[in-house]
């Protein structure tokens, strides 16, 4: 588990987990697990951040691809939103570090 945030009487705890040696992104609503769909089923993708707005859960994060390119992003709702992605070599990347949502517009803070 890697952030953990309440709104209202909901508490979000975003994380990840394995599966066929892969890192998959997801996150916990009041203990049920949610799953996140990566950009690729094969490399897998971290969550970092989680907020929520209103009715909306925004989770921020990272989603590696086959050409070492890592894409930071966030998932709206379940639906990724990424940014162009970074050609990265020798293990570096980039992940979306914290998420905020002012009057509808999503403020993402990145390394």
């Amino acid at each position: 588990m890697n952030v953990i945030v309440a709104s209202g009487a909901d508490v979000y705890v975003g994380g990840n987990y394995y599966s066929s040696g892969i890192i998959l992104p997801c996150f916990w609503k009041n203990g049920t697990r949610v799953d996140l769909p990566p950009i690729s089923t094969t490399y897998g993708a971290k969550v970092t951040s989680i907020t929520v707005s209103g009715e909306d859960v925004y989770v921020g994060g990272s989603c590696d691809s086959v050409l070492g390119e890592c894409s930071a992003g966030y998932w709206k709702d379940r639906t990724w939103v990424g940014h162009t992605p970074l050609r990265i070599r020798h293990g570096g990347g980039a992940q979306v570090s914290s998420l905020f949502v002012i009057g509808g517009s999503v403020y993402a803070g990145c390394y």
